[in-house]
């Protein structure tokens, strides 16, 4: 608005209105070339007169303009400080300001011609009369432009950023023009000391700041203002709020006693129920109340110190009018944002009405699909592919993972997924990429249910576009776990039965070729007494290997079927232990005994855990060497534990999992000690079908292998078997 453009608007508005043709403006192109444009703008817009009756519209503006500045200049003057140059509130400030916003900056000869009028009045030399006139002139252009062309500012005060332009750049900025250029003025014209620049120069700035603070803001609202409302009831309340306000400034700003508080309340009513000009109006009578009382010697705000006395009363004022300001503009801004919502809300309902028949036809047909979907045999489920969440499942979903009505809804779709060598995110992640790339997927997938049971299910997905949830992808279940395993068993038994034959092709070959040779041998008629009894010896020996071999071939074939179920009752584990260690064939001596005393009682099947401890003994016999097998034998208040040590090779940490597994041989074979495979994977079998477990204590290799069996103790109450 402060361009030469601008200025062409106005006169071709000045032209609709009075019916009449304007002069064009003159070129100003060669001027900006040799002044730059701000300056020929200004130049423009003080000659920019094209009519005789625009002339005489600029002149009587300009008339009004001096003559309000010269006015209000006077009235200021009565308060002033300083050899009556500098005071407490300088109304001519925020006249001309409000001049220069509203009709342009081609007023400011009007704005030179008060200041000059007024400050000539008060007798100071006339080079001083020149500066601060060029200072009031200044400072009124620079705040005119530094609003409308940095700020775009609105002159109705509507809006917060316009308050806060009005404070900053105009309060704040401008006035310091004024402020420098006078009071450096009043100190060229010895009408100042030295030791007075710094007061006079803030008593002189603050003047000007309460000027663009309280009187620009009535005029710009008064300019901007359609029209007041001529209810009965707002001119009764108006009444009765200038009363108050009347009232309790005077009350309050007259005494002594600090009460200036008591204010804000009716400011607050002003702004609230007046808007800006309630606000504006009310600043300039609380500021007025307020610098007649501190100038005559009373109210709150009088020290000892004029230059005390007016800092207190146009921090004040100053407060006060913004506070107002703010709070009115805070308001507007509600209103209209209220407004802005009302004027939505229409055309939202209109659009939600075509949103509601277009969803309408939406559900009724997912209304099909579901009806579709809630009768198949399998699970199906539809996912959101953008967070990868769970929109929908039907009933036979739910019911396959044992989950209730609702409860998946909403929920990450990892949840259904079991955690394997990736997992449940990744999987659902690596899926979700497949499908965008795709569209469709296939596959066997490891579920878990809610109370954590894993299961397979044959899985086929596919992409499509939902109308509520975007790209989706819908996922059809079908429960493969049984399948699945009875795959595994036939795999298994397939591995056992081949394992099993390769086992038999060696371990059986050997002792019955050692028997066959040995019968054969002892028929012979060469062979003396002593021979034979040797040769019958080997031949009791390899029997009873035989028998060791088919026992624990036969007590894997039952652990294996499930049909090794114990006989559980309450024994002591010192006489199972003993037992198992009777079948050593003669080497009790090489074991090592040693038990907590009055061991407790446990609850097993003790044939099951003699042939167990059976096994695991001859197992550690073979790895014996040069120190015994350590038995240590403890008991808590919840199991008792058994370890079993040797000092053979140990067993790598890669083996102490696979060691328990059926015919499999770990490092022991590689040194010489070579058994059937069989004997670990019973002692397992046996223990935990007993409710223990058995496990490798992590130990160091060259310090042997230790084998740790815990069961539990007799508690009166059923063991649940860990395995079968």
């Amino acid at each position: 608005m402060g361009s030469s453009h601008g200025f062409e608007q106005r006169c071709c508005l000045d032209r609709k209105r009075d019916h009449l043709e304007v002069e064009a403006i003159p070129d100003e192109t060669a001027v900006r070339g040799l002044f730059g444009r701000r300056f020929t703008h200004l130049m423009a817009a003080a000659t920019g007169v094209g009519t005789r009756r625009g002339f005489a519209r600029y002149a009587g503006r300009l008339v009004l303009v001096s003559a309000t500045y010269f006015g209000t200049a006077k009235l200021g003057l009565t308060q002033a400080y300083a050899q009556s140059s500098i005071t407490a509130v300088w109304p001519p400030t925020g006249i001309a300001l409000a001049a220069l916003i509203i009709w342009g900056y081609r007023l400011w000869p009007g704005v030179a011609l008060g200041a000059f009028l007024a400050n000539s009045w008060t007798g100071v030399p006339l080079v001083t009369v020149l500066g601060i006139t060029t200072g009031n002139t200044l400072e009124a252009l620079v705040g005119a432009y530094l609003l409308r062309r940095v700020a775009g500012f609105q002159p109705s005060l509507e809006r917060v950023r316009d308050v806060l332009a009005l404070v900053v750049l105009a309060g704040g900025i401008s006035t310091m023009v004024s402020a420098t250029v006078g009071v450096a003025s009043l100190r060229i014209g010895g009408e100042i000391d030295g030791s007075d620049i710094w007061s006079g120069w803030r008593v002189w700035w603050l003047g000007d700041m309460g000027g663009d603070l309280l009187v620009a803001p009535l005029l710009l609202v008064l300019a901007s203002t359609r029209g007041v409302s001529r209810q009965p009831g707002r001119i009764l309340e108006g009444g009765a709020l200038l009363g108050v306000l009347v009232a309790v400034s005077i009350v309050t700003l007259s005494a002594q006693a600090p009460l200036v508080y008591l204010i804000f309340p009716v400011l607050i009513w002003a702004a609230l129920r007046f808007g800006q000009m309630g606000a504006a109006a009310a600043g300039v009578i609380v500021a007025g109340i307020a610098v007649g009382f501190t100038a005559n010697g009373s109210g709150p705000f009088v020290r000892d110190s004029l230059d005390d006395s007016l800092l207190l009363s146009q921090t004040f004022v100053g407060v006060a009018s913004i506070t107002a300001l703010l709070l009115a503009a805070v308001a507007r801004q509600l209103g209209r944002t209220m407004q802005a919502l009302q004027s939505a809300r229409g055309s939202l309902e209109v659009r939600v009405r075509e949103r509601t028949a277009e969803l309408e036809r939406s559900n009724a047909a997912l209304e099909l699909q579901s009806a579709i979907a809630a009768n198949m045999a399998e699970g199906v489920v539809l996912v959101r592919m953008s967070d990868a969440r769970i929109v929908y499942v039907n009933r036979t979903f739910e019911q396959m993972f044992g989950y209730g009505r609702g409860e998946l809804e909403g929920a990450p779709v990892g949840v259904v997924n079991a955690a394997s060598e990736k997992s449940a995110e990744e999987m659902a992640a690596e899926i979700v990429s497949a499908l965008k790339e795709h569209g469709v997927w296939s596959g066997e997938v490891q579920n878990v249910k809610k109370d954590g049971a894993s299961f397979w299910c044959q899985v086929n997905m596919s992409t499509f576009e939902h109308p509520l949830h975007g790209q989706t992808w819908v996922s059809v279940h079908t429960d493969i776990d049984e399948r699945k395993r009875a795959e595994e068993r036939l795999e298994q038994s397939d591995l056992l039965k081949t394992t099993l034959l390769r086992a038999v092709s060696h371990d059986f070959r050997s002792p019955l070729t050692a028997i066959t040779a040995a019968g054969e041998a002892s028929a012979l008629p060469s062979m003396n007494l002593q021979r034979r009894q040797e040769l019958s010896a080997i031949i009791v020996r390899e029997a009873d290997r035989l028998s060791r071999l088919v026992a624990k071939l036969l007590d894997l074939s039952r652990l294996q079927a499930g049909a090794a179920a114990p006989r559980r009752l309450s024994c002591s584990i010192e006489e199972v232990i003993d037992a198992a260690l009777e079948q050593m064939s003669g080497d009790t001596e090489i074991f090592e005994v040693s038990a907590d005393p009055e061991l407790p009682s446990i609850y097993a099947d003790p044939s099951q855990l003699e042939r167990a401890f059976a096994n695991l003994f001859e197992n550690a016999r073979r790895f014996v060497g040069d120190h015994p097998v350590e038995i240590r034998i403890q008991a808590d208040e919840e199991r008792m534990v058994v370890r079993v040590a040797d000092r053979g090779p140990g067993i790598a940490e890669s083996d102490r999992e696979r060691i328990f597994e059926p015919f499999y041989r770990g490092a022991g074979s590689e040194s010489g000690h070579r058994g059937s495979g069989l004997g670990l994977a019973i002692v397992k079998g046996f223990v935990e079908a007993n409710g223990g477990r058995v496990f490798v204590e992590p130990l160091p290799r060259e310090q042997g292998a230790t084998f740790v069996i815990e069961l539990p103790l007799d508690s009166g109450e059923p063991v649940t078997a860990l395995s079968q």
